[in-house]
């Protein structure tokens, strides 16, 4: 299936696209597509769940800031309040 038919199949029919089960954390896909929200993970549910998998995916170490969109979030707010106290200093 391509994307749109996804899009169309999974709500309109209630029927989820096929994962192979040879599919990396295939389990965790199929409950994806499940069509009643309440029994689907939550997004960090999914989030924790794939870390494993895409990092066992990840052909080169990944830096922690850039695992984490979290961790990057708040990097750039700090960085982000460095450069405002610069620039009311310099108004000072």
């Amino acid at each position: 299936m391509d994307f749109q038919e996804i899009i169309f199949t999974v709500p309109a029919r209630k029927h989820a696209p096929d994962v192979p089960d040879s599919t990396l954390a295939s389990n965790l896909l199929h409950s994806y597509f499940i069509f009643d929200a309440s029994q689907r993970p939550t997004a960090a549910d999914m989030e924790q769940a794939l870390a494993p998998v895409a990092m066992a995916a990840a052909p080169v170490s990944v830096p922690e800031q850039i695992k984490s969109p979290r961790v990057q979030i708040e990097r750039l707010t700090v960085e982000k309040m460095a450069v405002l106290d610069k620039a009311r200093e310099a108004r000072e």
